[in-house]
């Protein structure tokens, strides 16, 4: 269907894309860097997860908004997101991104 436009930033658009998908070596770094950013983000969750158990086996709460708030900038540096695709990304929630967001 967007091959059929006659809008030219589509064709270019639409060209350009199958020129990359031709492209073994492009395809290939797009999907090392798609399977990092996924693997960067469950070890966070994880290690996210973790802590929380640990902090609160201990009876320890304090620590982890200030935790949470260096695990989303730095995945904002890391990989470029903005602050509410790192915080989707950690799973937390709309309750709570207002304050993260605020911290900032």
């Amino acid at each position: 269907m967007l091959t059929k436009t006659n809008i030219e930033p589509i064709k270019k658009a639409v060209v350009a894309i199958k020129e990359m998908d031709a492209d073994e070596e492009i395809r290939e770094k797009a999907f090392q860097r798609e399977t990092a950013l996924r693997d960067r983000a469950s070890a966070i969750r994880f290690s996210r997860e973790e802590g929380i158990k640990e902090g609160l086996r201990e009876g320890r709460k304090e620590g982890i908004a200030e935790g949470r708030i260096e695990m989303i900038r730095n995945l904002m540096e890391t990989t470029g997101m903005d602050a509410k695709t790192a915080m989707i990304t950690l799973e937390i929630n709309g309750d709570e991104y207002d304050y993260y967001l605020s911290k900032l």
